[in-house]
């Protein structure tokens, strides 16, 4: 399967299970960012609103570091791709017009409980 028909089928509503819990209807958001060759696809799941979850076009060099594990793809998901998200969508803890804390729903990011990722295939 080629990239554009991952990217269709990950934007195509689907089930998910979760703990033995169904979710009916959950798709991707795809970032809009695309970094380097944008040749590998990742989905980027925020635990705090799992299932829900971001997909994203990254340069295929990032399939290593995710191989890795290492330190190296957490400064890149923490600084690039998490950024990314926060400029198309926002983070989810804002505050209203009278300065007081609001909390708007996914696709605002919500980095509370940290995040997992990989590769899409």
């Amino acid at each position: 399967m080629d990239i554009e028909e991952l990217i269709k089928r990950e934007l195509t509503p689907h089930t998910e299970i979760l703990w033995g819990e169904e979710y009916h209807n959950r798709k991707g958001v795809l970032i809009d960012t695309i970094h380097g060759d944008g040749k590998l696809l990742i989905y980027l799941v925020p635990l705090a609103t799992r299932p829900d979850y971001y997909i994203m076009r990254v340069d295929s060099s990032v399939e290593k570091l995710i191989e890795e594990d290492g330190d190296e793809i957490r400064e890149l998901v923490d600084l690039e791709f998490m950024e990314d998200i926060i400029v198309e969508f926002g983070h989810h803890e804002s505050e209203d017009d009278d300065g007081e804390p609001s909390y708007d729903p996914f696709p605002a990011l919500n980095d509370s409980c940290g995040f997992t990722w990989g590769i899409i295939t």
